[in-house]
Formats: structure tokens, C-alpha cells, sequence
């Protein structure tokens, strides 16, 4: 049962490691050359070629009227493609400054971030319906997956970007991710088995993704454990969900999102616990 360490144990295991970060940042030369050898030379040229290509676009604009069309039509990739975009856009730009890491691709990275972090929202609009109410974010499987993936990002080149690129990226992953997750007595829907509707994948890949960001970004150990220890009592729900043989009612598809975000949060977790890695991290992966 995750659910039996409590934060005060789990800020214990933390204060005690000093670990490295989970994949090498960009300045790591060194590293990246062995990533740049595995790859080869072809690899590297398409990807840098695709870095440029998307340098070479405009970022999508995403308005409130395209937000509010789902609720007036119905139709959700209006919205969603355009963001998708941009996500893509952020993956191409990263691995193309990564790989050739001569400062190229650093502007157009700025305003890309820089914009998703102007978003005034990053839930999808079929799971939020309205435009944004700033005082109320809304907790949704593509915040979070923008939560963790912005965490990835600063440790990428966090350290090659403006300084206040960094401090924008922990300000919005804190006030839309990490405060509302913790406010007392407000569990979300996906969070916990009740009588009337039992958890699924979003239960993973929200628990997952915001644990995630907080292992990359969260410098307090005591609110990481905080986090880290409430969503492991979540998930303990999210694990009572599946069949004796590990099966789940939603199809593969749903199963391999929910489970393939769980296991990304474990193997985090896992690293960053360091030696008492055979504590929480023990039962996070054997469950």
C-alpha cells in the first residue's frame, strides 16, 4: 500500500539524498556526445532539421473565441491541434539546441515558452467548457502533461535561457498544479474511489505528471513530500482499479496512457529517493 508513508517520512528519505538530475541537461557535453554517437549523424541532421523548420514557423494562436468553440460547436481539435502544435514545436526545439547546443534555437525557444506560459489555461476546453476563471485553475490530464514537460525543459537548458524564463515556468507550474493540488479537504474527481464512480487513467497521468514536475522543479522538501505523499494515496486507488491479471475495463489504449505515466512517475521517484530507493519507490514498481 503506497498510502502508508506519510510526507514527514518521505521529507526524511529526501533531506538525506543529494541525487542527480534523472537525464543529463544540455551543458553536459560530455553526456550528450554519447548521445550524439548512439544517434549518428543522420539522426542528428533530420532532427536539427526539424528544430529549424519549426524556428522558422509562427507560434499558433490560440484566442478566446477558438477556446469557446468547443462549447459553441462541439468541435474539440480546433483547439486542441493548435496546442498539440506548440507542444511539438517545444520537443523539436529542445532536442535540435540539445544536439547541436551552439545557441541557435535559444530565441525561438523564449517566445514558444514564454507563450504556453501566457496560456491562460492548459486544461483542454472539453474538460473545462469555459473561458478561465484565473482564480480557479483547473486540474486536467494536458496541464499536467504541460506541467511536467515545461519541468523538463528548464532542467534541459533551464541554465542557457533568461533567468526569468525559469522563475515564469515555477510560477505558473506552482499556481496551476502544485497549490491547487494541495488545498486541504478539495480532493479532484479523479483522485479516489467513492461509492458512486471509481478513478481512471487521469488519476495516473495527473498524479504522475504533477509529481513529476514537483521532482524536477520543487526545491522545499518538505511541500515535494507533501506531494508526493498525496498522491500516493491516490494512486493506491488508481492501483485497485485493475483485474487480477492487470487488466482494465478502459482498453489497452487507455491502459498503456494511465500505466506508461505511472511508471515515468515511479522511475523519477525512484532516482530520486537514491539509497532508501527500496522504500516507497520498492512499492511503487511492484505494485
Amino acid at each position: 500500500m503506497l498510502s502508508k508513508y506519510n510526507y514527514i517520512d518521505i521529507q526524511s528519505i529526501l533531506e538525506q539524498e543529494d541525487p542527480q538530475p534523472p537525464f543529463p541537461p544540455a551543458n553536459d557535453r560530455q553526456a550528450w556526445s554519447k548521445v550524439r554517437a548512439e544517434l549518428g549523424e543522420e539522426k542528428i541532421a533530420r532532427y536539427i532539421a526539424k528544430g529549424e523548420a519549426c524556428a522558422a514557423m509562427d507560434i499558433p494562436p490560440l484566442p478566446a473565441t477558438l477556446y469557446l468553440d468547443f462549447k459553441r460547436t462541439g468541435e474539440r481539435l480546433n483547439y486542441e491541434n493548435p496546442v498539440a502544435k506548440r507542444r511539438s514545436m517545444l520537443m523539436s526545439l529542445t532536442l535540435a539546441e540539445c544536439l547541436e547546443y551552439e545557441g541557435r534555437f535559444l530565441d525561438p525557444l523564449l517566445d514558444l515558452v514564454w507563450a504556453m506560459c501566457e496560456e491562460s489555461s492548459w486544461s483542454y476546453p472539453a474538460h473545462q467548457t469555459d473561458l478561465t476563471d484565473m482564480t480557479r485553475p483547473v486540474i486536467d490530464l494536458f496541464a499536467t502533461m504541460t506541467g511536467r514537460q515545461l519541468a523538463e525543459f528548464d532542467l534541459l537548458l533551464g541554465a542557457d535561457m533568461d533567468e526569468w524564463l525559469g522563475k515564469r515556468i515555477r510560477y505558473e507550474v506552482n499556481r496551476r498544479l502544485f497549490e491547487p493540488y494541495l488545498v486541504p479537504h478539495r480532493p479532484w474527481w479523479w483522485m479516489y474511489n467513492t461509492l458512486d464512480r471509481r478513478t481512471n487513467n487521469w488519476n495516473a497521468v495527473c498524479n504522475g505528471n504533477i509529481v513529476s514536475a514537483a521532482i524536477l522543479l520543487e526545491d522545499n522538501n518538505a511541500r515535494l513530500a507533501e506531494i508526493i505523499a498525496r498522491a500516493a494515496r491516490s494512486l493506491d486507488d488508481y492501483l485497485e482499479t485493475f483485474d487480477a491479471d492487470g487488466g482494465s475495463t478502459e482498453g489497452p489504449g487507455y491502459w498503456g496512457y494511465g500505466y506508461g505515466n505511472y511508471v515515468l512517475m515511479a522511475h523519477l521517484v525512484e532516482q530520486r529517493l537514491g539509497h532508501h530507493r527500496h522504500l516507497l519507490a520498492a512499492d511503487l514498481l511492484v505494485e
